[in-house]
């Protein structure tokens, strides 16, 4: 059966292109649904009367405040004081920043606030007001509109950094997109080999591809090894490494934590003449035992296995190739 590397990572990339494209309408989604412009821009208000509970983020400069004697301390030992102010026969509840004695009044106070429903501590600070007022709960709501404005509520930070991320993540994943689109366009760009340059790419993919075609390997599932390659078709990330580039080669076993999984996974880690690590994962035990064989069986001069005193050897020839 021919095998093509070419095909091999064009089914790749198509995939991996699919799954940045979900990922790209996940983040348009959350930028969409997430009111990034009225937190970071809230709405400027000179009359507090005038706000809505359509309102989301408000700014709001205020001179008639007054203190109902009652405070919310939020986690962090942060002090909130609730005021009131009246207008046009409707009263408005607003939750503020207090010092240990709270002004009676505020005047020409300036200040950013969530208009929020009701909760949970705002019912029991109004439910203790009707009592001390000997009013009832009807009474209250004929008066009282049915929200409040909490600065407590307007936290900026968290926005701010779920922006930037979404906005890292969003450019990385346009990236990863452009690239992959490249690939499934011109297959002999993508980048098989790590401590090999892009020009060098081309040339890796075109020899490896002719010695597979030539039948003259031997395969283990979806890996290869040629006269003169390690390739690895297994999907979503392809490899072609020259095996005399190759001057240390062992297994490493990942334990899941999984209990539905069983099996270790074990990985291929592979260390070239210049130092540097590449690793093929997703292996079984067998899968990655019978490909440490098949490499010792191969003319290269490679290092199998791990142990101390190989490491030490390692490092000695990579050192003295500098």
């Amino acid at each position: 059966m021919t095998v093509s590397i070419y095909n091999k990572i064009k089914i790749s990339s198509k995939k991996q292109f699919e799954k940045y494209i979900l990922l790209l309408i996940a983040c348009i989604i959350i930028f969409l649904n997430c009111p990034f412009i009225s937190v970071f821009h809230p709405t400027e208000i000179n009359d507090i009367s005038t706000v809505t509970s359509k309102d989301k983020y408000v700014k709001i400069t205020t001179s008639n405040l007054h203190y109902t004697g009652y405070t919310f301390e939020k986690i962090g030992h942060k002090k909130y004081g609730y005021y009131y102010t009246i207008k046009n026969s409707k009263s408005l509840f607003v939750l503020l920043p207090v010092d240990s004695t709270p002004k009676e009044t505020l005047s020409n106070y300036s200040f950013k606030g969530k208009v929020t429903k009701p909760n949970r501590t705002y019912k029991k600070m109004l439910s203790m007001l009707i009592k001390d007022l000997n009013w009832n709960e009807a009474s209250m709501n004929d008066v009282n509109k049915d929200f409040f404005i909490s600065n407590a509520d307007y936290n900026i930070i968290p926005y701010i950094i779920l922006f930037w991320l979404l906005i890292f993540i969003l450019l990385t994943t346009i990236y990863k997109l452009i690239n992959y689109a490249l690939y499934f366009a011109k297959p002999y760009t993508y980048n098989v080999c790590p401590f090999k340059s892009k020009d060098e790419q081309r040339y890796l993919i075109k020899n490896a591809n002719i010695e597979l075609n030539s039948d003259n390997y031997i395969q283990i599932n979806s890996m290869y090894i040629t006269e003169n390659y390690l390739v690895d078709l297994t999907i979503p990330r392809i490899y072609v490494i020259p095996l005399n580039d190759i001057i240390w080669c062992y297994r490493v076993g990942k334990f899941a934590f999984n209990s539905k999984k069983t099996a270790t996974e074990f990985s291929l880690v592979l260390t070239s003449f210049d130092g540097i690590t590449t690793t093929l994962r997703h292996k079984t035990s067998d899968e990655a035992l019978e490909l440490l064989n098949t490499i010792r069986a191969t003319e290269a001069n490679i290092i199998i296995g791990f142990s101390d005193s190989k490491k030490h050897e390692v490092k000695q020839i990579i050192a003295s190739n500098k």
